[in-house]
């Protein structure tokens, strides 16, 4: 009788961790990371993409994550989507993606998937000596960065 409860409890822990990693969807695993007014960051599997929430961005509690996609950009880094999509902040959270790849070309901007197909993002801000690319983000998307 000890032993078997041993085995259910030590089953049980191992049930729950497993849950804390998050489902696996169609690109492979992914985390979900529970974001409310205090804000938070999330960041992507391959730590390229981030997205910071700012304080007061949110008035409640939202699950969040960051899925690798295959956005079908011709000649793109990585493209990313953040669920639930169409989340709205009440200040802007800001979008950086370490584009150290990408630091040759002339132009780099990030991109967002909105109803008319995928758009740069008005504020990108370009830092080629740290190597990344920032830009403010209203609301849940799918974005990728696009170079020239």
């Amino acid at each position: 009788k000890g032993s078997f409860a041993g085995i259910s409890a030590g089953a049980g822990v191992l049930g729950l961790l497993l849950l804390s990693l998050g489902t696996p969807d169609a690109c492979g695993m992914s985390s979900n990371d529970l974001i409310g007014p205090e804000g938070g960051t999330l960041r992507s599997d391959d730590g390229l993409f981030t997205l910071d929430i700012p304080e007061g961005a949110l008035s409640e509690d939202v699950e969040m994550s960051i899925h690798d996609i295959d956005c079908e950009l011709d000649g793109e880094a990585g493209c990313y989507e953040v669920r639930p999509v169409g989340i709205a902040f009440s200040e802007p959270a800001v979008a950086s993606y370490e584009a150290t790849e990408l630091m040759s070309m002339e132009s780099v901007s990030i991109v967002a998937l909105g109803t008319n197909g995928w758009w740069p993002l008005a504020d990108a801000d370009l830092d080629r000596e740290e190597e990344v690319i920032t830009a403010s983000v209203m609301y849940l998307s799918s974005f990728s960065v696009r170079a020239q």
